[in-house]
Parts: C-alpha cells; structure tokens; sequence
C-alpha cells in the first residue's frame, strides 16, 4: 500500500488534470480531504484506484458504487441544487462568451478563446481563475436586465466586490450560492465594465452591486417559471468543476439543445480522453451506470443516475450561440482597451463598478474595502 504522501501526490495529480490547479491549491485541499476519511475509506478509495474500470464505458460497472463522502474529499461537487443553478448559469454565459473573444479584432477562429484558466472546487462554493480578457463578455453575459417581456442574462444574480476578487451569488438563495472569480484587478474589472457601457444594451440593465439589492417581480416571475432551472443542471455544474479536463484546447463550450447537454471544444485532449475522463470512478461525473457510443467525430455518453445524455464533440471552429453585430462589438472592445492602456488616476471611488467623475476618496469597492 502506498505511504500518505504518495497517494495525496497522486490524487492532486488526478484531481488537477481536471481543474488545473496548481500545487500550491491542489496539495493542501487533497490532504485536508483525506483527513476526513477513516483507514476503511481510504483503502476503499486505493482500491478503487487500482481497479480496471474500462467496462464502465460499456455500461457495466464491475466496482462497488464509491460512496459520495469519498469522491467529495477528492473533488467536492457542489451540495445544493442553488449551487447548481448559479454555476450552470455561469458555465452556459461562458459558452457564449467564447464568441464574443472570437470576434476581438482581429478576428480569428482558430486563436485561443478561452474563458477559464483553473477551477477550485470547494463543497460550498467555486473559485474560478478566469482569462482576463473573458471576464467582460462573461460579465456581459450574466448581468440581469428587464425588457418588456423578458429577463435577459441569470435572473437573481448579483455581484460584490474586493480587493482581488469578484463574488457572485444568488440574492435569493439561502444559504447564498456563490461563485468567486479571483483575482481580478482595478483596472480589468474598470475595462470590464467600458465595455458593457460603450454600447446600449436591450432591457433595463440591474443595479447588481448595491447590497442588499433585493429580486425584481420580473426576476422572480422569470425563476419561477423555470429560467434558473433545467433537468441537467447536476451535469453543467459538474462540467464546470472539471472544465479543464479538455487541457490545452484553443477554446470550450457548453450548451444545452433538444434535451442534451453538448460540449464542445478545438485542439487540446482528445474525445476519447475527455470521455474516459468523464466517467473516471473516483473524479469523473457523479454517477455509477454511463453507456459510451461514437459517431464519427462525436462520443454521446448517457448518464443513467440522471437520464442525462452528453454529446461530445471536438471541433475546429465555433457553433455561434449568438449573433453578434461586429461594429457594436468592436466599439466594446474599443473602449476595453482604453481603459487597458490608459494611465490611471492613484485614487478612485466605486460606485456599483463604475468610477466617479470625479476622484477624491480612496479607491474603494460596494463593499467598502480598497481594491488595489
């Protein structure tokens, strides 16, 4: 049997090819993990490890089930269903984001286009390491407005800042699902927020930086008639706290279309290894019983624990999942890189992720904290 270091070694390895996290993140949350377990569960956990788990892909799984207790030490996935809906949302806004980094002049499909660097799984929360350039289409994307009819973007959802990062939650959720995208600077969040201000958007944009911002009538029509809820949010979510599992890929999407969750992705592991990956006994999607079948450049896996079917597809170019009119997009970007390379004053005061007119106060965030 291995010592302890070898085996918390071994699982940060495991666990960080589909996170991407870095030692420094992955190693304590390994051995703070295995130290909730008891002799008996670590060894069912070896065991498990050691096992030939192939015929998992034919349907057939030759292994007792891996209690939730031990795959949650390795790689929590989120514990409640509000959770679940914050971090769908994300994952679907992020998928849309890609087009909008495609089309960054110049334009160009095959550059890289990625929205996520690293993920931390926590049992309560994420932390997400985000692209830089991804976190104003991203914001774009999520941000709630009303229009006549409708509720654009993730209804509910609201935003706090700090000093390096950004916290997002659900205001009517209790406890309050939240998501963290960390480490984000002055200056990216200000050009994050030029570019949803160069252009009108459709609807009446949300305050969503005054604490408390309570939910609008529109927002909680919107939620109750099922906008925050769909049968594969438990995928979505766990799709996200394993985005990295496509390595290296030029850029990922996530999509839901005719009762089916698509993933798609260009360059980076193939679709065999994402596929394996997935259904990987220890780390994989929470699940026991999964049937792999291939059509051309595509796997479908069928996920019988929730009768919830994935199509795979590694691609070379985008499926847009939004039209996009490119000289709105371009003035966006315009005043995105302005703010990138302007010289900013040493003092400014935020107001709801916007800076004043005119600088007087020591730079702070709707929270009150200074943000550096």
């Amino acid at each position: 049997m291995p010592n302890r270091t070898s085996l918390i070694r071994r699982l940060a390895e495991l666990r960080s090819s589909y996170t991407g996290e870095t030692d420094s993140s992955v190693l304590p949350a390994i051995s703070q993990g295995g130290q909730l377990l008891d002799p008996d569960e670590r060894a069912q956990l070896l065991s498990t490890l050691a096992h030939n788990w192939v015929t998992r892909a034919l349907g057939e799984n030759s292994l007792p089930p891996l209690p939730a207790r031990i795959r949650q030490a390795v790689l929590p996935d989120a514990t409640t269903r509000d959770q679940r809906e914050l971090e769908s949302g994300i994952l679907a806004a992020a998928g849309r984001a890609v087009n909008y980094l495609h089309l960054r002049r110049p334009a160009d499909l095959l550059r890289p286009a990625r929205v996520f660097r690293m993920v931390r799984s926590l049992p309560g929360d994420l932390v997400l390491h985000i692209e830089p350039p991804a976190l104003a289409p991203l914001m774009l994307e999520l941000m709630p407005r009303i229009t006549a009819d409708d509720v654009l973007g993730l209804p509910g959802l609201r935003a706090r800042l700090h000093r390096r990062h950004v916290e997002l939650y659900l205001v009517d959720t209790d406890p309050q699902a939240t998501v963290l995208i960390s480490n984000v600077s002055y200056r990216q969040w200000l050009a994050a927020m030029a570019f949803l201000d160069a252009a009108p958007l459709d609807g009446r944009q949300l305050d969503i930086f005054t604490d408390p911002c309570a939910l609008t009538p529109q927002e909680a029509t919107a939620i109750t008639a099922g906008r925050r809820d769909s049968a594969e949010l438990d995928v979505l979510s766990a799709l996200l706290r394993r985005i990295r599992l496509t390595g290296d890929a030029l850029w990922s999407s996530v999509r839901v279309e005719n009762d089916q969750v698509h993933l798609d992705w260009a360059g980076g592991a193939t679709t065999p290894t994402v596929a394996t990956g997935l259904i990987h006994p220890v780390v994989g999607l929470p699940g026991d019983e999964f049937d792999l079948s291939r059509d051309a450049n595509d796997i479908t896996i069928h996920d019988h624990s929730t009768d919830t079917v994935l199509r795979l597809t590694r691609t070379h170019t985008p499926q847009a999942s939004v039209l996009l009119d490119v000289a709105t997009l371009d003035s966006r970007w315009d005043a995105y890189d302005r703010v990138l390379t302007r010289e900013l004053p040493h003092s400014l005061h935020i107001i709801h992720g916007t800076p004043t007119a005119t600088p007087v106060v020591p730079l702070s965030t709707a929270g009150g904290e200074r943000l550096q």
